[in-house]
């Protein structure tokens, strides 16, 4: 029997190759065992990013989107109701203010009670048994503009002034005046002036006891009457033209 220990040349420099990489675990690292091991531990790595870092900022912002979505459905339903609670109040305000309108507007005359006001007037003097010694009206209805009852109703209202003069007792001519107060039309009284008609006549009259009886004294009144009357968009007068209006005019 022969023995050779004669090996090849690849076999020997296989073993010499492999000698040149680290061993790890039984495990030698060459270039191609390096390249799956790197490629395992890569995986590995972008897995454990995924489930520790992308995965839970993902899940913050879904629940984020969902809390932003459900914030503005909140405001939206809150706009809404806050809207009909406005929309409503302000109807019922407006309701308010048109019953309040209606109520003012009752004081107040028209047109046609301003044409029966002399019968009414007239009416008064019969019944109180004093004399209308002069009935005046003072021009034509005018809008109030002057400021004489408070800027705030400057071009709301308007006004008849009418100059009334009568003769009676001072008694009658006292509740003549407070009939003219309840008349329907707003009015008021000015420039009030009472005076004997006899600067000669006694006081009164003393009797055998010498009580004293007084005498009727007859007195003559004139004062000035005006009639407040709302204003329609008919009696205010046009506005004046724009300035810019006329100098942008070419000149002729």
């Amino acid at each position: 029997m022969t023995f050779s220990d004669e090996y090849t040349p690849e076999e020997g420099q296989d073993f010499e190759d492999s000698s040149k990489y680290p061993v790890a675990f039984g495990i030698t690292f060459t270039p191609k065992v390096s390249g799956i091991a790197f490629a395992i531990l890569g995986g590995i790595g972008a897995i454990y990013i995924l489930l520790n870092m992308v995965m839970p900022a993902y899940t913050t912002y879904q629940e984020q989107k969902t809390e932003e979505a459900s914030l503005l459905d909140n405001v939206n339903q809150q706009n809404t109701g806050n809207f009909a609670k406005k929309l409503a109040a302000a109807e019922q305000e407006l309701q308010q203010k048109q019953a309040l309108r209606k109520e003012i507007l009752a004081f107040f005359g028209n047109e046609k009670s301003l044409d029966t006001l002399l019968l009414d007037i007239n009416g008064f003097f019969k019944s109180r048994n004093v004399e209308l010694v002069s009935f005046e009206p003072q021009g034509e209805v005018t809008v109030i503009d002057d400021g004489s009852l408070g800027q705030g109703v400057n071009q709301k209202l308007k006004r008849q002034s009418i100059n009334i003069e009568m003769k009676g007792e001072f008694e009658q001519s006292q509740s003549l005046l407070r009939d003219l107060e309840k008349l329907q039309p707003l009015i008021l009284i000015k420039n009030l002036v009472s005076e004997p008609i006899d600067s000669k006549q006694k006081a009164g009259v003393f009797d055998r006891t010498g009580k004293l009886t007084p005498a009727k004294l007859k007195l003559k009144t004139t004062f000035l009457l005006e009639v407040i009357l709302p204003v329609s968009f008919g009696d205010l007068p046009p506005p004046p033209p724009d300035p810019s209006s006329q100098s942008a005019q070419p000149p002729q």
